[in-house]
């Protein structure tokens, strides 16, 4: 049997990557989801710009440490999805089966950023000053990506496990028509 798919979700801060990466695990029996945030290096280690720590920036993550949990999340035995999701993954070269981008437009983006709590205080000016620009240099990396517009939770979700539902037919992994939530698709036959 092949490695289990792997589905890079990238896109903006605030742009619904952990709750479509959620909407997924919950429709795929066997899906695991590595995200990007849990690999941020000790603050001591990430760059200040402009006088303030910069959380979007590659430099900021402990790749090695991401690697080596998409890699595990691979390699465990009833995987055979494993989604890896955060707002720097197009920056980073990994083996992914399918690259998807979801869009927001900058005020929608903003409005949502500044809804969310931190564990830190940023300044007025982060997100014009590092996400935005975080953002925008993501997007240009993500050649190969499918991009997916903002249409709210469910048509964004929708989308992507169409995208997961035809990668994982062509992987054999399910057959065309079949449900990915069933047991018989997650073990190849009746339980």
């Amino acid at each position: 049997a092949s490695s289990p798919a792997l589905v890079v979700l990238c896109g903006p801060s605030s742009s619904g990557k952990s709750a479509i990466a959620a909407r997924v695990q919950e429709a795929v029996i066997g899906c695991a989801v590595v995200h990007q945030d849990d690999y941020y290096r000790p603050i001591e280690d990430v760059p200040v710009r402009l006088g303030t720590t910069d959380w979007d920036c590659v430099e900021g993550l402990d790749v090695p440490a991401l690697l080596a949990a998409i890699s595990q999340a691979r390699s465990a035995p009833s995987t055979r999805l494993v989604i890896a999701e955060g707002s720097m993954l197009s920056l980073i070269e990994l083996p992914a089966d399918a690259l998807v981008f979801l869009e927001v437009d900058y005020s929608v983006c903003k409005l949502r950023r500044s809804q969310r709590s931190y564990d830190y205080e940023e300044p007025p000016t982060y997100f014009d000053d590092f996400v935005w620009p975080s953002a925008r240099e993501a997007r240009a990396a993500a050649r190969s990506a499918t991009f997916i517009p903002d249409s709210g939770l469910e048509g964004v979700a929708a989308h992507v496990l169409a995208i997961v539902k035809a990668l994982l037919a062509s992987r054999g992994a399910i057959e065309v028509g079949q449900r990915i939530d069933s047991p018989e698709s997650a073990c190849g036959g009746p339980a």
